[in-house]
């Protein structure tokens, strides 16, 4: 089984090299609760985050997408 996260893969699709001086896309600026316990992030962990202030957001279970919060998913992934 092959998970790529942030990455397509499409049978018969080439993949092709941005152009010199293009920028990246931007990423995603809000993340799920659906999403994070996708990953595999216990519920116990992203309330914890929630009460640290790590996860933010206006919406139920939408939270803003930092730079924190990629690099706190970032080291529970690594953890597996």
């Amino acid at each position: 089984m092959t998970i790529a996260i942030g990455v397509a893969e499409v049978e018969g699709v080439e993949h092709t090299c941005p152009e010199e001086g293009a920028k990246a896309p931007a990423p995603a600026s809000q993340v799920s609760r659906e999403y994070l316990r996708a990953l595999g992030i216990p519920t116990r962990r992203i309330n914890t985050w929630i009460r640290e202030g790590v996860l933010r957001g206006g919406e139920p279970n939408i939270f803003e997408r930092t730079s924190e919060v990629h690099r706190l998913i970032t080291e529970f992934l690594n953890r597996c």
